[in-house]
């Protein structure tokens, strides 16, 4: 059983939104550790950055050294952190049909062993890959929620955020956004709590969303409005702030006014690969939104 002490040195150095400098603080970290077990996991923690900056390779090949040196059986939780990140680096490659077992079986070692936070983990991972299935994504995530909410553990208990977020955006996909709001304000209380600046920010740009959704735009013009600010201020990318407020503008018939925050969200978003893989239809109506057509797509 790995102490709280180095979970609490892991989670000072990880930022999966800097995977490059998290990738180099968790080597220093790990060239201060001896317990092979600690060894093994940072490897895992480390595989998981190298998937996150899309070297799919150079993870799968860390995850196996990680695997070789625990011999021939390793511990339960080293197999499951296995399982999860193997899992992760096939969906990360648009293959998640190829995933869901992985997630499957760290799901039920994980549950075998009592280990409550990576048992979350599993669970809301298999949602992700039923994102085509937005029934089954909810169903698994409710899992992981009721998982989360009845545990004792802390560090399972801090999967609250992110599950309240998921199922949030899950609920607003299928129209119901007063039940995403709700859920998207319980995301914001954890984040403030917790303290850190980037899922702050995160989670205030998704009750902005909802309340725009509810027609309630001047309340979500007085929290995107600021958080732009911040944004611009920090160097931070703002192009889905842009487009809200884009979009608050749009519900009020002010399209003068919206035409310039849809220019510099499509302007913005264009740089994110992910996007542009994946998210082809909302580019093509920001650039539509931003020209001479007031038409809106439904």
């Amino acid at each position: 059983m790995l102490a709280e002490e180095f979970f609490t040195a892991l989670d000072a150095r990880w930022n999966p939104n800097d995977p490059v400098a998290s990738e180099t603080q968790l080597r220093e970290l790990r060239a201060q550790r001896h317990a092979a077990l600690e060894l093994q996991v940072l490897d895992v923690q480390i595989a998981r950055l190298l998937g996150l900056q899309g070297d799919f390779a150079r993870a799968s090949e860390l995850l196996d050294a990680a695997e070789r040196s625990a011999g021939g059986e390793p511990p339960a939780e080293l197999r499951v952190r296995l399982l999860l990140e193997r899992g992760r680096v096939l969906n990360s490659q648009d293959r998640p049909l190829q995933a869901r077992p992985l997630f499957e079986q760290a799901h039920a070692l994980a549950g075998q062993a009592r280990l409550d936070a990576l048992d979350v983990d599993a669970l809301h991972m298999v949602a992700i890959t039923h994102l085509g299935d937005p029934q089954q994504a909810l169903a698994w995530d409710l899992r992981a929620l009721a998982l989360a909410e009845r545990s004792s553990e802390p560090r399972a208990r801090q999967w609250l955020a992110v599950l309240y977020n998921n199922i949030g955006y899950t609920y607003d996909d299928q129209g119901e956004h007063a039940r995403a709001l709700e859920l998207f304000e319980k995301a914001l209380q954890l984040r403030l709590a917790a303290g850190k600046p980037v899922p702050i920010r995160f989670a205030h740009y998704a009750v902005a969303h909802a309340e725009r959704e509810l027609g309630r735009i001047d309340a979500a013009r007085a929290r995107l409005e600021p958080l732009l600010r911040e944004l611009e201020a920090s160097g931070a990318p703002a192009g889905h702030v842009l487009e809200e407020l884009g979009e608050c503008e749009l519900a009020t018939g002010r399209l003068d006014v919206a035409r310039p925050y849809f220019a510099r969200a499509h302007a913005e978003l264009s740089k994110d690969e992910w996007v542009r893989t994946h998210q082809s239809a909302r580019l093509e109506r920001l650039a539509q939104l931003a020209g001479t057509t007031a038409a809106r797509k439904p």
